[in-house]
Order: structure tokens, then C-alpha cells, then sequence
């Protein structure tokens, strides 16, 4: 009765498995089948010599015994049937598609046409390596500080200069992945470009012996190879529309940008430049502020049509570049900070950006290596002049006055706080 009993469950739930796993093996029914069959049949000679049971004890133990088996079968015709699948399935890594796991483990994008195709197993490789990096660098998870400008704190003796102007707006681009970089003057301009150069064609850039952070505007590698003056003229170029592309831009905090300006264009560098490149007020801040301001408010009432030179461009506010007037939300703003221990959270959002665009780890991780290891020629960080005018600057309380009136809705539209 027993064996009868539990060749009938067995039958009943061999058929059950067929339906749920039709891919199956033909043989694993017959073989469960028989295993089974002879498992009983032991489990009766053994109760046969012992003492015995009453019907339901018996019955009941049979059933459980029965039952854990049947579980057993299930899982291992389910695996079966699962492996069956996933093995024959030919849409993973074809036609420009990424297998769920590989994207899980390395969020590359990656197609046959792209120029930086390589293995998953490099990938991951370079995945690891720039984890390894991030935390190194004491980069891993360093997000921008949240600033709440007051305006309240400010005196405004002077106009506020108008926003929604349109200055100038230089892009640099890696055609391949839809990577767009607005390039602000002072707002470490020349590194940016560099490193989307570098990021355009980082074979050629590297066999011409050049570097992230000793590139030259005059001289550089990339000029007129990725380089556009207006998001519409990319888009034309390209017949793309701004929603396929990952655009982004570096803003700073702009008394910071206005002194980095006057000491890199009228101290540090002025054998360089004419007298006259500084508005003719040579290592004068006062003479150079007043004259941004004045030159700032001549550029808004004419609505931009008066004409500006290369120190407007340095000092004018950040707000006019970039036609930030029309796509603020549409536009990554990363902050660029002036103290190296806060400029790392720079660094770790550029390496965000860059990896929501699908650029290989492994470059990314070069871009780090040269970042972190110098500066470029005319940077004024961290220098003792710096911090002296600075002192005078904000000593002067209608100088600073004027400054906050000049870039108010910089510190407002960016959210830096005013001194």
C-alpha cells in the first residue's frame, strides 16, 4: 500500500514538474522516478524488521518522506530549466545591448561601434583599479557642501548688476559619448578643456607627449577638433537634439574668480600682457574692480551688444556664460573650489559625471593620476599674494560692496555665501 501510495504522488508530481519545466531532460522523470520507487521500497523492508507503526504514523511519515523528495526534484529540474534558458538566449551583448549582469558590474555603456570596445574582464579590471583610486585619493563619496546664500547680510549701495545676458559659451566635446563641457575663464578652464581633449582622442594626446595639466589655450592639442561656440551650433553639427547629450559646467565662488583673475592677468603673469590688458590699472585691485563693475553695467544696459575684451570675459559673471539663463536645470553645475582640500569634492563630482556618461574606468583613472599630481602654469591657488589681496579686498567694505552688487546673482543662482 505504501509503495502504491507514493508511486502515485511521484507520478502525479513528476507530471507537475513536466508542466512547470518543459525544457527539461526527458530522462530526469523516469530517473527520480526510480530512485524513489526503490527509496520506498528500502523504507518497507526497514519497517518490516522494527517495531511497528500505526496506519497513520505510517502513512503520515511516508508522505513528509515523500514530499521532502518531491521538493527536492522540483528545485533541481527548475535549475536545470533555468540554466537551459539563459544558455540559449542570444540577445546578451548583441545588437548593441548589454547583458543585465555585465551592466550591474561595470556601468559602461559600451556598443561594437565604440572606439573604447574592450572585455568585460577589462573592464572590471579598470573598475576595481579606480575604486581602489577613489579611495586612495580620499575621493569615495564626497559630495558638495549645500550653501544657503542670505542676501540680507549685504548692503547695496550700489545697483545690482542684471542677469540673463549672454557672454560667451565654449564648448568642449567627446562626440562619442554625448559629453558636452562648458568652459567658464578662472574656473579651472584650461584643465577642463584638457581633459575633454584628453577624453576625445586619448591615443593621440598621450603619443604626442601631452599632459592634463601642462596644456597651453594658445597651443593646445584639441583646437578646432571638438570645440563649439554655442549649443546650437553642436547640435546642428551633430543632428542631435540637447536631451541625448550629458552637458555640465564649473562654477566658483566669484570673489575667488575675480582675485584669481587680477593676480593671474596683473601680478603674477604681467610681463606677459601689456599694462593696458589690466584696464590700465596695473597691480591696482581697487582701479580693477571698479572698472569690472562700471565695464559690467555699460555690457547690460546695451543687452550685450557693447563690445567686451578677453579681461571681461575673466571677470563679467559667471551667470552671462553658458546661456545658463536658458538651461540652468538642464545643466550639471559642479563647484569648483579654490582650497585644495575642498576642491577634491570638484574632482570626485567630475568623476560622477563622467562616469554617467559611460567613459572607461580606466581613463578616468588617468585623468585622476595627472589632476592630483600637478597644476597648471598660471595657477593662482594657494599663493601668498593671493591671500594679501584678499586681506585688502575684503578690509574695504564699499569694495566689497560693489563686488557683491556686481555678482549677486552668481552667489544667489550657484549658492555660494557672501563673505
Amino acid at each position: 500500500m505504501s509503495t502504491w501510495l507514493a508511486l502515485n504522488i511521484v507520478n502525479n508530481n513528476t507530471n507537475d514538474a513536466r508542466t512547470m519545466a518543459p525544457n527539461s531532460p526527458p530522462f530526469a522523470a523516469s530517473l527520480c522516478q526510480k530512485c524513489i520507487f526503490c527509496s520506498f521500497h528500502r523504507f518497507d523492508m526497514r519497517l518490516s524488521k522494527q517495531v511497528p507503526l500505526s496506519k497513520k504514523q505510517l502513512r503520515l511519515s511516508r508522505e513528509l518522506y515523500c514530499v521532502l523528495v518531491f521538493v527536492v526534484i522540483v528545485y533541481i529540474v527548475a535549475l536545470s530549466h533555468l540554466y537551459l534558458t539563459s544558455s540559449n538566449d542570444g540577445s546578451c551583448g548583441q545588437n548593441g545591448k548589454a547583458c543585465f549582469r555585465e551592466f550591474q558590474l561595470v556601468p559602461t555603456t559600451k556598443a561594437p561601434a565604440d572606439e573604447d570596445y574592450v572585455s568585460r574582464t577589462v573592464l572590471l579590471k579598470e573598475q576595481f583599479l579606480l575604486d581602489a583610486k577613489l579611495m586612495n585619493y580620499s575621493l569615495y563619496g564626497l559630495k558638495e557642501l549645500p550653501v544657503y546664500p542670505d542676501h540680507k547680510k549685504i548692503t547695496q549701495t550700489y545697483d545690482i548688476v542684471p542677469a540673463d545676458l549672454k557672454l560667451e559659451e565654449k564648448l568642449r566635446v567627446v562626440y562619442k559619448k554625448r559629453l558636452a563641457a562648458c568652459v567658464i575663464e578662472k574656473n579651472m578652464s584650461t584643465v577642463l578643456a584638457s581633459i575633454m581633449c584628453f577624453l576625445h582622442d586619448h591615443e593621440a594626446f598621450l603619443k604626442a607627449n601631452r599632459t592634463i595639466t601642462t596644456e597651453y589655450f594658445w597651443t593646445r592639442f584639441c583646437k578646432d577638433k571638438n570645440e563649439h561656440n554655442s549649443i546650437e551650433d553642436l547640435l546642428n553639427a551633430t543632428h542631435t537634439k540637447l536631451k541625448d547629450w550629458t552637458t555640465f559646467a564649473l562654477v566658483r565662488d566669484p570673489l575667488e574668480r575675480l582675485l584669481s583673475a587680477f593676480l593671474d592677468k596683473c601680478v603674477m603673469n604681467r610681463e606677459q600682457f601689456s599694462d593696458q590688458n589690466c584696464y590700465g590699472c596695473r597691480d591696482n585691485i581697487h582701479c580693477f574692480v571698479r572698472t569690472v563693475y562700471w565695464r559690467a553695467k555699460a555690457f547690460a544696459k546695451t543687452q550685450g551688444r557693447k563690445p567686451y575684451n578677453m579681461e571681461d570675459v575673466h571677470t563679467f559673471p559667471q551667470n552671462w556664460h553658458c546661456s545658463f539663463k536658458d538651461r540652468t536645470n538642464k545643466m550639471k553645475i559642479i563647484k569648483y573650489y579654490s582650497e585644495f582640500t575642498e576642491r577634491k569634492r570638484t574632482y570626485a563630482r567630475i568623476v560622477d559625471v563622467l562616469k554617467e556618461a559611460g567613459i572607461r574606468p580606466g581613463l578616468i583613472s588617468e585623468i585622476l593620476d595627472q589632476l592630483l599630481g600637478g597644476s597648471t602654469y598660471h595657477t593662482t591657488i594657494d599663493s601668498p599674494e593671493k591671500k594679501l589681496v584678499r586681506m585688502v579686498v575684503t578690509k574695504d567694505q564699499d569694495l566689497m560692496d560693489m563686488i557683491y552688487s556686481l555678482y549677486y546673482h552668481d552667489y544667489m543662482m550657484f549658492g555660494f555665501s557672501f563673505v
